[in-house]
């Protein structure tokens, strides 16, 4: 007997292919600016992964679509195309940590309510680790702006890890496994951008922040999508 072809499924799975080939492309050539010398060119270039994920959101989620995922999108959009016009680092924390807390609101809402009090003692361990490194890699700077910026950005994204784990240790799965992953990357990125960040001849290590940080980006957003749509 032949097998029936589920064209939908097919044509899904191509469009899948199709939208990872297409975003690490992006990747690719974004990275290969980063050894150039045209900031603005850069920050345009970043913004091209952001743009695939959300027109990539746009064709496979026919109706329904979330707002948040959509928002969250077009912020990472306006961040680098943005700030290629206006560079402010401060602008760009800001909105990077509304980012966060709109992705932080979205994976708080796949945990059942029973499973939220696991947070607190993951979210406090974590915190505690974070506040600890946080003060010996910044105990040298005097307390401005910028480093009330940079801690704010930091406890978000440490909490945004916590819940990402409880999340998947109460509902293991793929996608959930995924979002935890990105969001590590995404930690791991930070730490690196952090420690050679004001080291202008530290030009591999900041390609190699920003491919974490892409990769991370591409796994958070892809499992939220798929959720999204599974839903």
């Amino acid at each position: 007997m032949l097998k029936i072809i589920n064209f939908r499924k097919v044509i899904k799975k191509t469009l899948d292919s199709k939208f990872i080939l297409l975003y690490f492309l992006c990747v690719v050539v974004y990275l290969l600016s980063i050894f150039g010398t045209d900031l603005n060119l850069q920050l345009l270039l970043k913004s091209l992964p952001a743009l695939s994920l959300l027109i990539f959101y746009f064709v496979v989620k026919e109706s329904n679509k979330d707002l948040r995922i959509i928002v969250s999108l077009l912020l990472l959009v306006t961040i680098n195309v943005g700030l290629s016009i206006v560079n402010e680092f401060l602008i760009r924390v800001f909105l990077g940590t509304i980012v966060n807390l709109i992705v932080l609101w979205i994976i708080l809402g796949h945990i059942k309510n029973d499973n939220r009090k696991l947070i607190i003692p993951i979210a406090t361990l974590s915190l505690v680790i974070f506040f600890l490194v946080f003060s010996f890699i910044f105990d040298e700077h005097k307390m401005n702006l910028e480093f009330v910026a940079i801690g704010i950005h930091g406890f978000v994204l440490i909490l945004l890890l916590a819940v990402s784990y409880t999340n998947y240790i109460k509902d293991i799965s793929m996608l959930n496994f995924l979002i935890f992953l990105g969001v590590g990357f995404r930690l791991f990125s930070d730490g690196i951008t952090g420690i050679v960040f004001t080291d202008d001849t530290a030009t591999v290590y900041l390609a190699i922040a920003a491919l974490f940080f892409q990769v991370s980006r591409f796994l958070v957003f892809y499992g939220l999508i798929k959720k999204d749509i599974n839903e």
